[in-house]
């Protein structure tokens, strides 16, 4: 709202004091009788000018007499005599028109009231004045952020307002300031601050505003003056839209952590700061392969946003040993914009025990063996087994051909 200079029309209607005295409007008795009648004045007459602003010529006089066929009036009373006027510049002097009148109606006398012979004064007719006025329209708005009409602000952002008055201080218990319709000078995160010429105003809302929201804010006080004069203002904004995707944290194991239990569960958040997440959305790949069951999801909701903690328990499905296990995440908020994210982490297992062998036959170190004995031995690799493809046997040095017999020992 910017200054501005405003041009209007004046017109002066009320009464002003001259010596002058008011005009009557009444009914006149007129009493002619027939065939005479009154004399009715059609056009306006002009008077005559010398061409130097001065009139010379003089408008219709009625010398005498009131009524027409009065006893022992003069003839020459009963006429009308119009001396040295003229209708325009076109023409000559006319007479005036006499018509009949309609004698059933009556004439309207102007007379002035209360004059009396020593303070006799003309009638003054006093124009209307016309004048131009300026009007100047204060801007009282010195800074406010989030600007009015603007878009795209955050959701977390502080409302800051600086107005100035304009000869008279505001009156500070006056303030009303109102966001979303709702008052919030009392609150304690409600700053307003005197300074000179005008106030300054720092709210920090307790909770964000909603993503893609109109915010409407409003302020009224008043000043010191007397009467008080009362100043309102209206502003709106709107919040950014929910662009931002959901946040992935492997909570267990640690990214890049080492000597990882092949049996530890993993556990996982994902939230959102905006509309939520979709839990329909939530995937989880190990070794690029999806986990499709055994996946558990408990709700939560902070001030920083809202989302599920996700645990897969995989007791019976253990890690390889001494691996490099890759875990892959991936969700969708419930945003219009269906912001997604992609998360993936790695970490290191934990190493296995030496396969242990054992139930040698013959024993080892026997003497006096039969050179037709056959070598048997058990070989076993503690939780994880044994890789057979990895299983070389060799005697005098030379590689051997062997079968293997599969066989599970457990152990406490």
């Amino acid at each position: 709202m910017g200054s501005a200079i405003m041009t209007t029309t004046i017109e002066q209607k009320g009464q002003s004091s001259t010596s002058s005295k008011p005009i009557e409007q009444s009914s006149a008795t007129v009493q002619t009788l027939a065939p005479s009648r009154p004399i009715q004045q059609i056009k306006t007459l002009s008077t005559a000018d010398n061409g130097l602003g001065v009139s010379f010529s003089k408008p219709v006089e009625q010398i005498q007499g009131v009524s027409f066929n009065e006893a022992g009036a003069n003839p020459n009373d009963c006429f009308i005599e119009q001396k040295n006027t003229k209708r325009s510049d076109l023409g000559g002097d006319s007479p005036i028109e006499q018509q009949i009148y309609d004698t059933s109606s009556k004439p309207v006398e102007q007379r002035i009231l209360n004059r009396s012979a020593g303070t006799d004064e003309p009638i003054e007719q006093v124009p209307a004045e016309s004048e131009a006025i300026t009007i100047e329209q204060f801007d009282f708005i010195d800074s406010i952020f989030p600007p009015c009409d603007s878009v795209k602000n955050p959701i977390d952002t502080n409302i800051l307002w600086k107005i100035r008055d304009f000869g008279f201080d505001f009156d500070i218990e006056t303030l009303i300031f109102t966001v979303q319709g709702i008052q919030v000078q009392d609150r304690e995160s409600f700053v307003v601050e005197a300074v000179p010429g005008g106030i300054n105003i720092d709210y920090d809302p307790p909770d964000n505003f909603d993503f893609d929201t109109l915010v409407q804010i409003t302020i009224t006080i008043d000043d010191n003056d007397s009467p008080a004069n009362t100043f309102f203002y209206r502003c709106s904004w709107r919040t950014v839209e929910d662009s931002n995707p959901p946040i992935i944290t492997l909570d267990s194991p640690e990214c890049n952590s080492s000597n990882v239990d092949i049996r530890e569960p993993i556990v996982f958040t994902v939230q959102d700061v905006g509309e939520g997440v979709n839990q329909d959305t939530i995937k989880l790949s190990i070794e690029g392969l999806p986990v499709c069951s055994g996946l558990s999801f408990d709700s939560f909701t902070t001030a920083s946003g809202n989302g599920f903690t996700v645990t897969w328990e995989h007791a019976n499905d253990p890690f390889r040993s001494d691996s490099n296990v890759s875990v892959s995440i991936q969700a969708v908020d419930l945003s219009p914009l269906e912001n997604a994210a992609f998360f993936v982490c790695c970490f290191e297992t934990e190493d296995s025990d030496v396969p242990e062998f054992t139930n040698w036959d013959p024993d080892q170190c026997k003497t006096f063996i039969d050179n037709r004995t056959g070598l048997c031995f058990e070989v076993y690799g503690d939780m994880d087994g044994i890789d057979i493809t990895t299983l070389e046997v060799r005697i005098d040095n030379k590689l051997r051909t062997v079968f293997v017999r599969p066989r599970v020992l457990r152990s406490e």
